[in-house]
């Protein structure tokens, strides 16, 4: 099975270079399907399958330091809170005249 490398055009844009990353590692990640359902079959599925994938994705140019360098996910951590003062209010007795 001969697959396609996605290449770095100027003149296509950010969603068609996702489109063709995601369909070069599906059918990476499938090969078992290819000769079951046929070359043709199979390319037309692994597109269908990679539209509806990245269906709803803004697609931008990462930037270089995000390519060479990936940051692990820091989660929110909650803070412990001082228990809150609260104001108490005195009881002033009324005077009847």
């Amino acid at each position: 099975m001969a697959t396609k490398q996605p290449t770095v055009n100027k003149i296509s844009t950010p969603k068609k270079t996702l489109l063709a990353e995601v369909v070069l590692q599906i059918s990476k990640a499938v090969p078992a399907l290819s000769p079951l359902l046929g070359e043709k079959k199979f390319e037309k599925r692994i597109k269908k399958a990679a539209k509806l994938l990245i269906e709803g994705i803004k697609a931008t140019e990462p930037s270089k330091a995000a390519l060479t360098k990936t940051a692990p996910i820091q989660l929110p951590v909650a803070k412990k809170s001082a228990p809150s003062k609260k104001k108490t209010v005195k009881a002033v007795a009324v005077k009847k005249s």
